[in-house]
């Protein structure tokens, strides 16, 4: 995996001449339009194994769209998750190398320069249950640093630019991931909240200690919210301007209703527009989308974006 050492920080958002980083968006979305299925317990996951050009396919939708980060499909691929569907422990581990090339394989197609952040999703998301919206856990803090560590350590390994560690319910989970980060000061990773409200994490921990310890870390990259409506989004963004220097990174969902038992979202969906003109008037920031967000979507934010920034 590239490091961050030789690098100007902030990191390598420099790289792009702007205070304003566009993300992609929801890859459940881009790949429900190709007519892959996505309601399995390893979700996005799934498609690595039986349609990797749908998976391709979706980070090219985003990379047209004037994404300059794209996550890799490997929200939801965990050796345990892997393994439990049938697969071996060394095929497991191919599926997560795979998810970074298949990511590798789109930018190429692409033409791109974008960075690729391998998504490394809560122990939340393996539950399937939607507990990465509500934090409740029922897991030993050993046992959850060797959950983590067991597809980290094959991430390291890949030519993935930085860790999306993202839609982070849970108090402990916070606490580890950060342990894990700083064992490895030259690993970037941004780390993306999933929140009750604009003062506790998912779980009802408060925020605020959660998020001076992160400061602590310098390969914290970007520090933010994913997975929630807009307008706390919104509300979350003016509120860790004022407790962080980090950029910010902001990508919320389309502030509809999740059925854990279906996989799927209903509900009138509002718009991302006011809340990231908001995020961006206010200094660097990561911004994109989230589930149900589509390459469509992006493409308007990049819009947006371009005639904010000129």
């Amino acid at each position: 995996m590239n490091t961050i050492k030789s690098l100007t920080l902030p990191w390598q958002l420099s790289r792009f001449e702007t205070p304003t980083i566009l993300l992609d968006g929801g890859l459940a979305i881009e790949l429900q339009n190709a007519g892959a299925r996505v309601d399995s317990s390893l979700w996005t996951a799934k498609a690595i194994i039986n349609r990797p050009e749908y998976v391709i396919a979706a980070h090219q939708a985003y990379l047209n769209a004037g994404a300059r980060i794209i996550s890799t499909a490997s929200y939801q691929a965990t050796i345990t998750g892997l393994m439990e569907s049938g697969l071996s422990g060394h095929e497991a581990k191919d599926v997560i190398r795979q998810s970074v090339e298949l990511a590798e394989e789109a930018r190429m197609r692409a033409k791109s320069d974008a960075l690729i952040a391998a998504s490394i999703g809560p122990y939340g998301a393996y539950l399937a249950g939607g507990e990465e919206y509500t934090g409740a856990y029922d897991i030993e803090s050993d046992a959850l640093r060797q959950f983590h560590l067991d597809r980290l350590n094959v991430i390291f390994e890949t030519n993935a630019d930085l860790l999306a560690i993202e839609t982070i319910p849970n108090r402990m989970e916070v606490a580890v991931l950060a342990d894990i980060l700083r064992a490895k000061p030259d690993i970037a990773a941004w780390i993306s909240l999933s929140c009750k409200n604009e003062h506790q994490l998912a779980d009802g921990s408060e925020l605020q200690p959660l998020i001076e310890k992160l400061n602590t870390l310098n390969n914290v990259v970007a520090l933010g919210v994913n997975c929630c409506a807009p307008d706390l989004a919104g509300k979350l963004a003016a509120w860790l301007r004022t407790v962080t220097d980090k950029p910010l990174v902001i990508y919320p969902n389309l502030g509809q209703i999740y059925n854990a038992t279906t996989k799927e979202w209903s509900g009138e969906g509002g718009s991302l527009t006011n809340t990231i003109a908001n995020v961006v008037s206010s200094g660097t920031s990561l911004v994109g989308g989230c589930c149900e967000v589509d390459a469509k979507a992006i493409s308007a934010l990049n819009d947006q974006l371009w005639n904010t920034d000129n």
